[in-house]
């Protein structure tokens, strides 16, 4: 008989272990909105979820800056493979900018989420 493994054993959210879970995580507790994306194959899943953020410089097409994050999975035959992107896609000094953290596991995406929206918006600053 399997033992049913809860995360006071695990220290992780038994909603972490699936993709879908992950995304809820980041709109209930992070305040991502989610834009459903069309994909196709080897693309299983692929979403966009996007924030408002305080910065002290804006995108100068639409005076604020938002976070996104682009959720995908992959099939690739035997097996699927999830990633995350975290990015900031913004007009400043009259150049599109796109900074971007990728290629994040669903652990990174989980246990990094703050110090690399932290690091976007300070590089954004800089530019």
């Amino acid at each position: 008989m399997n033992k049913q493994i809860d995360s006071k054993e695990t220290k992780t959210k038994p909603e972490l272990y699936t993709l879908l879970g992950v995304v809820n995580l980041l709109k209930t507790e992070h305040n991502y909105k989610e834009y459903k994306e069309n994909y196709e194959h080897p693309y299983t899943y692929k979403t966009l979820l996007q924030k408002r953020v305080e910065s002290e410089a804006v995108c100068e097409c639409n005076d604020k800056l938002s976070i996104n994050i682009v959720v995908s999975e992959i099939d690739l035959g035997n097996t699927k493979h999830e990633s995350y992107e975290i990015e900031i896609v913004a007009e400043k000094k009259s150049k599109w900018w796109k900074l971007s953290c990728y290629s994040m596991s669903r652990d990174e995406i989980t246990s990094d989420l703050k110090d690399v929206e932290q690091t976007l918006v300070r590089l954004f600053n800089y530019a």
